[in-house]
């Protein structure tokens, strides 16, 4: 099955391209590899990622997401892939999209599509 990409997927594509290929090249790994330092990422690339609204990516414009779905998520996924970008960007946007199942102002109950359970006394 071949993915075929809208206009505005295919303007996602090379706007993530252009950004991850300026920003974050394969030298960036390398660095932070060759550095020493104990961090797995770089937090200012990091914070230039999630101005973009990376994190986002795929929760629907109704719920304050980019509405790209997870398609658009591949889409950066890959393009960061290219580039051995090493970002938590899946984990982030896996973590802002169950955030949206859960129940408002309780981090702690589970998500509303879960089934609720009897508590057994």
């Amino acid at each position: 099955m071949a993915l075929v990409l809208n206009e505005e997927q295919t303007m996602l594509q090379e706007s993530a391209r252009s950004f991850l290929r300026s920003k974050a090249p394969v030298g960036h790994l390398r660095g932070l590899r060759d550095s020493g330092a104990d961090k797995s990422f770089s937090r200012e690339l990091w914070s230039e990622m999630s101005a973009l609204g990376w994190p986002a990516i795929a929760i629907p414009e109704s719920h304050g997401g980019l509405g790209f779905g997870y398609t658009g998520l591949g889409i950066i996924l890959q393009e960061a892939g290219r580039t051995l970008a090493p970002q938590p960007l899946l984990a982030s946007s896996m973590m802002a999209q169950s955030r949206r199942f859960i129940q408002p102002g309780c981090w702690s109950s589970p998500p509303v599509i879960w089934p609720r359970r009897k508590r057994m006394s």
